[in-house]
C-alpha cells in the first residue's frame, strides 16, 4: 500500500486529495507530499481535530510544521472525528479502505484498500471530501508555532516514537 500511495502521489499532475484521521508518514512519503506540492501541485490533507489517541495524534501533528513550510495545505475537521482514510489524485484514481498513512498499516497491520481507475467515483470522493473541509479549519503557521509549549514538547516526544506507532 505504501508503494502504490508513493505512485499516486508521485505520478499526481494537478491535485492530491488526503485524508486520514492518522497521519504518520515515512520518509518516502512525506519527500513525495512535499515534492508535490513544491512544484505546483495542489496538496490538500485533511486531518481531525480531535482524536481518540492523544499520543499518536500528537505525532501527526508534529508533521504539521514542515508540511505547511513546504505548500501543503492541511486542514483540521471540527465536527468530531474524522476518520477516512480517502487519496484522489487528479479526479482520476482513488483509493479508501482500512490503511492509515502510517507506519502501522505500511509494515505491520493486514490492511485493505480499494483503487478506482474512474472519474466518476474519484470526483463523488472528492465532493465528499471537499464536504469535509468545509467543516474543517485551515491551519495557520503562524497561528500553529503559537501553540503551547507542552503541546509542542508532547508532540516532538511522540515524533520520535512514531516509527513504533
Amino acid at each position: 500500500l505504501m508503494e502504490a500511495y508513493f505512485s499516486m502521489i508521485t505520478n499526481a499532475r494537478h491535485e492530491i486529495l488526503i485524508a486520514t484521521p492518522y497521519f504518520i508518514p515515512n520518509e518516502s512519503i512525506l519527500t513525495a507530499l512535499k515534492t508535490a506540492a513544491k512544484s505546483g501541485i495542489k496538496v490538500m490533507l485533511l486531518l481531525p481535530e480531535k482524536t481518540d489517541t492523544r499520543f499518536v495524534h500528537a505525532a501527526s501533528m508534529s508533521f504539521i510544521p514542515e508540511l505547511l513550510e513546504n505548500d501543503v495545505k492541511v486542514y483540521l475537521y471540527q465536527k468530531g472525528m474524522v476518520h477516512s482514510k480517502v487519496i484522489v489524485v487528479d479526479d482520476e484514481i482513488c483509493t479508501l479502505g482500512t490503511a492509515n498513512m502510517d507506519y502501522r498499516s505500511f509494515d505491520n497491520n493486514a490492511e485493505v484498500n480499494v483503487f478506482f481507475f474512474d472519474r466518476g467515483i474519484s470526483r463523488l470522493l472528492k465532493a465528499h471530501f471537499m464536504q469535509d473541509i468545509d467543516a474543517s479549519d485551515r491551519v495557520d503557521l503562524e497561528k500553529w508555532h503559537r501553540r503551547p509549549m507542552m503541546e509542542k514538547l508532547v508532540g516532538s516526544a511522540a515524533r520520535l516514537l512514531a516509527p513504533l506507532l
